[in-house]
């Protein structure tokens, strides 16, 4: 019934520590509660021994007591004949003296011989019950010592049994606090959540303010990019004022490259506002960078262009320039080269150098922006660095298409044999991004 109990409790400990073990078991733990159950199986080993030896103490007690019994009727026995031998030499009147003597003498010899017998019965039964005396005494001794290492073990166990109560609650007590801890952080990330999405929200809403960048009485807005890390504020020379812009890495191309064209679901017009020399969009969507901020980058220092594409079926594709450079506003803002190609899309942009922007189609749509009619749509759509429907390559600032259209005209967003504008398919999206040359 003790080993019962005890590898009941053991048990019981060993599950409910085993369930805290998942997130907060220790090496040192495990090993107490092996050394736990070692202990319970050495204690009902000598539990049982000790059993045994009792078993054997009896036995050798009733032998004892046999032996004694024994030893107790052959001495009455041998008081008898004595008796009797007494009582014949009183009663009894022999005959004749040899008769007499003779059955003295045989009377005598059988006295001896008994006397002999009992001495040997005796010391038989001396040298006996010595040994078994000694027997016993050695069966007490290795139970006196049993029962020593049983209160031994047992006073082990109590120790590691308390010890393991301690351990329990004190896993308790964390398990409390990691379970506080970690509903405090739900709350936290539920209010980083929130704070995020406001941001994000009040970041969808912030766009380029083209007209104030020759206002000097009008604020500023200078995004703090600790906050928003792929926005950063920039300055440069030649420009009065500094410019935001969007930042991102490039898995195949490295990181750090400055977002100035991006197109993904038609939200921004690209026809009139194209005409913007600063600029136009939302940071967060559709968005372009503007002529002048591009040739004072690329004036001042060499940069390199990557183009990347992607179509309806999510199939991707790029194309990259070593040297991008853009003209001044007297040039037209043509792009005056591209350096060398790399890519899978091809180079559908070679042909599209020193092609202007400020054309006369440009200017006249320039002077008459706010009054063109809708229905002149050839004005609406020349623009950019694209050359006449003829002659361009590809066109990345052409009418948005939602679906996988054909394109039956040049005037969609595509790019070259990758994807041909007559009678190809549209682009679902596209970005120009440029860094400088490392």
């Amino acid at each position: 019934m003790r080993k019962d109990m005890l590898n009941m409790a053991s048990n019981e400990q060993s599950g409910s520590l085993a369930t805290d073990a998942s997130s907060h078991s220790s090496d040192s733990d495990i090993e107490s509660i092996n050394e736990t159950n070692n202990t319970n199986e050495t204690v009902y080993e000598l539990k049982k021994k000790l059993a045994d030896s009792k078993k054997n103490q009896s036995s050798l007690e009733e032998k004892i007591l046999l032996y004694k019994d024994s030893l107790k009727d052959k001495n009455d026995l041998i008081k008898s004949l004595n008796i009797t031998i007494d009582l014949m030499k009183q009663n009894h009147i022999f005959q004749n003296e040899g008769e007499s003597r003779k059955e003295m003498k045989t009377g005598s010899d059988h006295a001896t011989k008994l006397n002999q017998a009992e001495r040997s019965s005796n010391l038989i039964n001396n040298e006996d019950l010595q040994t078994l005396q000694t027997k016993f005494e050695e069966c007490q001794l290795q139970n006196a010592t049993l029962s020593e290492r049983i209160l031994n073990l047992e006073t082990k166990l109590m120790e590691k049994e308390n010890d393991l109560a301690e351990s329990t609650e004190k896993y308790k007590l964390e398990e409390g606090k990691l379970k506080s801890r970690i509903i405090e952080l739900e709350s936290n990330a539920k209010i980083d959540a929130a704070n995020l999405k406001e941001k994000d929200d009040r970041l969808a809403k912030y766009t380029i303010n083209l007209d104030s960048c020759d206002n000097s009485n009008l604020p500023k807005v200078i995004l703090n990019h600790s906050k928003v890390p792929n926005i950063r504020c920039i300055e440069t020379e030649g420009l009065k004022h500094p410019f935001s812009a969007v930042f991102e890495n490039i898995t195949t191309a490295g990181p750090d490259w400055m977002i100035i064209l991006r197109r993904f679901d038609g939200s921004e017009s690209f026809h009139f506002n194209c005409l913007r020399e600063f600029g136009f969009g939302n940071l967060s969507g559709e968005y372009f960078i503007g002529f002048e901020v591009l040739h004072h980058l690329t004036k001042n220092r060499r940069h390199e262009l990557y183009v990347e594409l992607e179509d309806f079926d999510n199939v991707k594709a790029y194309a990259r320039y070593d040297n991008f450079v853009v003209g001044s506003n007297s040039e037209g803002y043509a792009i005056k080269t591209l350096g060398s190609y790399s890519g899978n899309a091809g180079d559908a942009l070679r042909n599209h150098v020193e092609h202007k922007v400020t054309n006369q189609q440009f200017l006249y749509a320039q002077k008459h922006k706010h009054t063109v009619s809708h229905e002149n749509r050839f004005l609406n759509r020349v623009q950019w660095w694209w050359p006449d429907y003829e002659t361009r390559q590809c066109c990345l600032t052409g009418r948005y298409e939602n679906s996988k259209t054909s394109l039956c005209r040049s005037d969609g967003i595509w790019w070259g044999r990758w994807n041909p504008g007559q009678e190809g398919s549209a682009l679902k999206a596209c970005k120009m991004l440029i860094r400088p040359k490392l």
